[in-house]
């Protein structure tokens, strides 16, 4: 399972992007409704980090969106980016590597 950690201002810029990009309410969809361990105290707007466990089943659908956007993730800065980018590796949002992944090594 891939974790991805995204602020309030990185959630931001995906509701920004809207429906420009698939890497705005396609992801937010993947992510929120597919991805979240719903807590009821969260809020997708909240002030507060969300975690996302993206199970590897899911990482196939989160690159094919970032493939779309041919990686270039459009109206995003650099440290959102970096945290996308690192999930379409198969690395965690922080570069390391998924627990399943990095025990088999």
């Amino acid at each position: 399972m891939f974790k991805l950690t995204l602020t309030s201002g990185e959630r931001k810029a995906i509701d920004w992007v809207g429906g420009r990009y698939a890497t705005g309410y396609d992801l937010y969809h993947l992510l929120w409704c597919e991805c979240h361990d719903m807590n009821e105290d969260e809020e997708w707007d909240s002030e507060e980090d969300i975690i996302f466990n993206l199970p590897y089943s899911q990482q196939a659908e989160f690159y094919s969106l970032c493939e779309q956007e041919e990686f270039l993730f459009p109206c995003f800065g650099p440290t959102l980016v970096d945290k996308l980018w690192n999930v379409c590796c198969g690395l965690n949002g922080d570069g390391t590597q998924p627990k399943a992944i990095s025990e088999k090594f």
